[in-house]
């Protein structure tokens, strides 16, 4: 009867193991989408920035020139 009792703790510990395990590998992967997503945005937001900064100085330097 014990080691009835012993297989199946074991056996529910190592279920629950592997779904642990499962769980860990899906998160990993979700966070690595969320990182690949986040680094796109920076690269966007970088060239509109830049965009933004060269639009401005092209009208800086249009002010200077009429003024």
């Amino acid at each position: 009867m014990f080691f009835l009792f012993f297989i199946t703790i074991f056996s529910m510990q190592h279920y629950h193991q592997d779904l642990f395990e499962k769980n860990q590998r899906e998160l990993k992967k979700e966070k690595e989408a969320c990182c690949e997503a986040c680094e796109v945005a920076v690269c966007c937001a970088g060239t509109v920035l830049q965009f933004l900064i060269m639009y401005l100085c092209i009208k800086n330097q249009k002010e200077h020139k009429s003024s």
